[in-house]
């Protein structure tokens, strides 16, 4: 596998090019916010979103004897998606604000020369909280669901490049 340089993020392909030619993916399990019906959480939701970004902007804070004060805050994916048919927001039933997300699998597809369904990226999101979850009314394909996840690590598998990614997001560092 081809090592990538350590200060290099590996990103999803520009917005307008993931529109046109791969279909993402995501899924997402959560450990549901309250209590619903007993002890019951809510698991394996699946969702087709419309786009994935990552946003990179960091605050870094650093004491006296320069180390890293807290959590680095401001890295998170932003995955979008359009309501359903029915008017219903399915991401709303099982993913809240502040509510911790076990595992967040997000798969960007895209098709092959014959026309098969080839996977090109996988991104993993481990230990991850849900920063917020907002909707846009006025978007012109129509209402959107918009969920920000904070991950502590994530690893970026590119199958088409051949070569694999790990970040802990707590230690701003690569993975082995």
């Amino acid at each position: 596998m081809q090592q990538p340089e350590l200060n290099v993020v590996p990103l999803l392909p520009e917005g307008e090019v993931v529109r046109t030619q791969y279909k993402l993916m995501a899924r997402i399990t959560t450990t549901a916010a309250g209590v619903i019906k007993g002890n019951s959480s809510v698991k394996g939701y699946e969702q087709w979103v419309q786009a994935v970004d990552f946003k990179t902007s960091t605050v870094r804070n650093f004491d006296a004897q320069d180390q890293l004060i807290g959590v680095p805050d401001a890295k998170f994916f932003r995955l979008t998606t359009l309501w359903d048919g029915g008017g219903i927001v399915p991401l709303t039933q099982s993913i809240f604000t502040g509510e911790d997300v076990t595992t967040c699998d997000i798969h960007c597809l895209r098709s092959g020369p014959q026309g098969e369904v080839q996977p090109a990226v996988l991104i993993t999101l481990s230990q991850a909280k849900v920063l917020e979850v907002d909707y846009v009314y006025s978007h012109v394909a129509g209402p959107l669901v918009i969920v920000d996840l904070h991950p502590v690590s994530f690893k970026i598998v590119d199958n088409l490049n051949r070569y694999e990614f790990s970040w802990n997001l707590s230690r701003l560092s690569r993975e082995a």
